[in-house]
């Protein structure tokens, strides 16, 4: 998968497992980002199947933010 379609896919499931939680968006990093990043790596390693020179951690992360879905 091309980061562009794992970007999609990573935002897209981010709304979608904050809405689930009841978890208001901009969510904040300590509550949501790092419980999310590991759920991704326990459940849904596809979406981290996206090539990156930096680590998927730094890379999910910054997405989110510069999306605005996080603090």
């Amino acid at each position: 998968m091309d980061e562009d379609e794992a970007k999609r896919l990573v935002l897209d499931e981010f709304r979608i497992w904050c809405t689930a939680r009841e978890i208001k968006l901009p969510a904040l990093r300590s509550l949501a980002i790092e419980f999310y990043f590991d759920q991704l790596e326990a459940d849904r390693r596809d979406l981290l199947d996206f090539p990156s020179e930096a680590g998927k951690w730094q890379v999910v992360q910054a997405w989110l933010r510069n999306a605005r879905l996080c603090r």
